[in-house]
């Protein structure tokens, strides 16, 4: 699955708030030097509060980036970053030298390639990919740059290829694909498959590793996951009793750690939350 890129970081400029060569003496001049040292002050107070516009060329002399950075060089605020021919590849926000907020990536021909949002330089909450005709070509979350929740994945016609969670960056849990529906732990296929065709299969799990499958009285799955040595690890995902999805948790060694979600009867998403140490929080 493609990754935004980083765009490069613009060097720094050089921001010399002082004109070269200046000296003043004392005396009768005493007046000038206090009132041009105010001037000065204030002009590098102004520096420091609203920046200073940075711009970049390619050879040819066309726009390649703009943005503001501050007395130290680090970017802040909205910026731009251009293809040679002056379409926008991409833009978005930095706080102090990181990307935050929302960013779009374009495609050369205008169209938009890549959305989400980021806290801190890493990729966080919702993220889409288009393909260059703006049909849509995975959405889903990220947490900490890493695929996180569930993911749906297209073809370049609009057909749906593949569903599922993923737990850490890794497919983990059940998937419906093209070509069959079954279990994932840590990214490698594993358990209980079935083919559209109705064939079954049982791939190995991992040493000490269990996948975990309770059903209500009408046969439907009430909760399900894997142990790694008899503790929970990786998403846990429990079900009303139609079969539709009602809380899920990520776990690490045996405790709820990471994101949580919840969803209504009707399969409404009602709360998004974040477990830490055992302590529920909501985002």
């Amino acid at each position: 699955m493609p990754r935004p890129f980083d765009p490069a970081r613009p060097p720094s400029p050089a921001i010399d708030a002082f004109p070269s060569g200046s000296s003043f003496s004392r005396g009768s001049r005493r007046g000038r030097v206090l009132s041009l040292g105010f001037v000065l002050l204030l002009v590098l107070a102004t520096a420091l509060s609203t920046g200073c516009i940075q711009r970049t060329h390619y050879p040819d002399g066309s726009l390649k980036t703009i943005g503001k950075v501050n007395i130290e060089g680090n970017q802040f605020g909205e910026w731009q970053y251009f293809y040679p021919d002056s379409t926008v590849m991409a833009e978005g926000a930095y706080r102090n030298d990181l990307q935050w907020g929302k960013w779009v990536y374009y495609y050369p021909n205008g169209q938009r390639e890549i959305e989400g949002e980021f806290a801190d330089d890493a990729r966080t909450g919702s993220w889409t990919y288009w393909y260059p005709d703006g049909k849509v070509r995975a959405r889903g979350a990220m947490r900490k740059s890493l695929e996180s929740g569930d993911w749906e994945f297209f073809g370049s016609a609009g057909d749906l290829i593949c569903s599922g969670p993923f737990s850490r960056g890794l497919r983990h849990l059940r998937w419906n694909e093209k070509n069959g529906t079954g279990y994932y732990f840590d990214g490698s296929p594993v358990g209980p498959w079935e083919s559209p065709a109705g064939e079954r299969a049982f791939l190995p799990l991992p040493e000490e590793t269990e996948l975990v499958i309770e059903r209500w009285e009408s046969g439907e799955i009430r909760r399900e996951g894997f142990t790694d040595d008899g503790r929970k690890i990786g998403r846990w995902l429990s079900r009303h009793r139609d079969g539709t999805p009602r809380i899920a948790v990520d776990f690490l060694n045996g405790a709820p750690t990471g994101n949580c979600w919840a969803w209504n009867a009707a399969g409404e998403l009602i709360a998004v939350g974040e477990v830490m140490h055992d302590t529920l929080s909501s985002t």
